[in-house]
C-alpha cells in the first residue's frame, strides 16, 4: 500500500500515502483542485483510480482533470497520451451517496479492476444513518480492507474565518475529533490570495500537513498556474 502524490515537496514530509488521508479546505480555497492534480499524477503511475464525486457531475469532473492535464503543456502528442491514459485509469461515480453503496462499489471495482486509490468529494455529503465517526470508522476499515489509499475531502468550520490568522489548524475540522483520531495523514489547502487578491505570495498553493503517520508535520508550497500545480522549485 501506498502511493506517491506526485509532488516532492507533500511526498518529502508525508512518506507514501497509505490508509486514510484527508484533504481539508475552506469551500473554493483549493482542496478539489489539489486532488485532482494529484489524480491527475496518480493515474500516470499506472494506478487506477475510482473517484465518489458527491458534488459535481461525472461530465464535470472529468473535464477539469483534462484540463489541469493540458493547461501548461505544449506537447501535443504528450498531452493526447496523457488524456488517453486518463480515460483508461480513471472510474467516476456521481450517482452514489451513502456510505454502504461506496463500500459494495469500492469492493467490486477492486476484485474487478484492481484499483489502487479511492478519492471521495465530500465527506459531509455523505448519507448514513449513523454517526460522521462512524463513516469516518468504515472508510478507515475500506481502506485497511482493500490495502488502498483512501482519500477523503472535508470542510472546515466556518469559524476560522473570524480569526486574524486564518491559516487552518485541526481544530477547524468539522467533527475534528473523529477525523483526528482515525485519518493517518490530514492535509490543509491553504491561499493567501484567498483571503487578499493583492497580497505577495499571489499564486502559491500552501499545503499544510498537520498530520502523518510519521509523525512529521510541515508546509509544502505549490504554484498554481491556471489550476495545474507544479512544484513550487
Amino acid at each position: 500500500m501506498g502511493i506517491e502524490t506526485g509532488y516532492k515537496n507533500i511526498d518529502n514530509i508525508t512518506g507514501v500515502l497509505s490508509d486514510l488521508i484527508c484533504i481539508a479546505s475552506r469551500p473554493t480555497a483549493g482542496k478539489e483542485t489539489l486532488i485532482l492534480n494529484i489524480v491527475s499524477n496518480v493515474v500516470k503511475q499506472q494506478i487506477l483510480t475510482l473517484i465518489f464525486s458527491l458534488d459535481n457531475s461525472r461530465g464535470l469532473i472529468k473535464n477539469r482533470i483534462m484540463n489541469v492535464e493540458s493547461t501548461i503543456s505544449s506537447n501535443f502528442v504528450e498531452t493526447a497520451r496523457n488524456l488517453l491514459s486518463l480515460e483508461e485509469k480513471l472510474y467516476i461515480c456521481d450517482n452514489i451517496l451513502n456510505i454502504s453503496d461506496i463500500e459494495r462499489k469500492a469492493v467490486k471495482l477492486k476484485l474487478k479492476k484492481d484499483i489502487g486509490l479511492i478519492v471521495i468529494d465530500y465527506l459531509q455529503l455523505i448519507k448514513s444513518d449513523t454517526t460522521i465517526e462512524d463513516t469516518i470508522k468504515r472508510l478507515k476499515a475500506l481502506a485497511k480492507e482493500l490495502n488502498i489509499p483512501v482519500i477523503v475531502l472535508s470542510q472546515l468550520s466556518k469559524e476560522l474565518e473570524s480569526r486574524e490568522d486564518k491559516r487552518p489548524v485541526l481544530s477547524d475540522l468539522k467533527n475534528s475529533s473523529a477525523i483526528v483520531n482515525y485519518a493517518d495523514t490530514i492535509m490543509f489547502v491553504y491561499r493567501d490570495d484567498f483571503y487578499d487578491t493583492n497580497c505577495e505570495r499571489k499564486g502559491i498553493v500552501d499545503v499544510i500537513i498537520a498530520k502523518t503517520i510519521r509523525g512529521i508535520t510541515g508546509i509544502a508550497e505549490l504554484l498554481d498556474i491556471k489550476n495545474k500545480y507544479v512544484n513550487l522549485d
